[in-house]
């Protein structure tokens, strides 16, 4: 694993807190944190994804599945977000939703 894809692992953990604790995710069903949060790795075609039925506040960087931008599953072994054709759309035509805020 990459710094930079270690490094946004981590800042995927503090924004999933960060949303928490704005009240921007919360309990649905039988888990806590509904919603998803996922990053394109700068330069790469792999996006860090939620797996599907964590906790926002539980997450740790290692929980995050690598997808590509079809959703193909890379790495990981829980299954990711529902919400992962939708992700890799945004991220594959936007590449901007990534860059704008990135110190890479």
């Amino acid at each position: 694993m990459s710094d930079v894809e270690r490094d946004i692992r981590e800042r995927l953990v503090e924004m999933a807190k960060r949303m928490w604790d704005e009240g921007l995710t919360t309990k649905t069903g039988l888990y806590w944190g509904g919603g998803n949060i996922s990053m394109r790795v700068p330069g790469t075609d792999r996006v860090l994804i939620k797996p599907s039925g964590f906790s926002f506040v539980e997450l740790k960087p290692e929980d995050f599945i690598v997808v590509d931008l079809n959703g193909n599953v890379l790495e990981g072994v829980n299954k990711p977000s529902s919400e992962t054709p939708m992700h890799t759309t945004i991220l594959r035509n936007r590449i901007d939703c990534c860059l704008k805020n990135c110190a890479w």
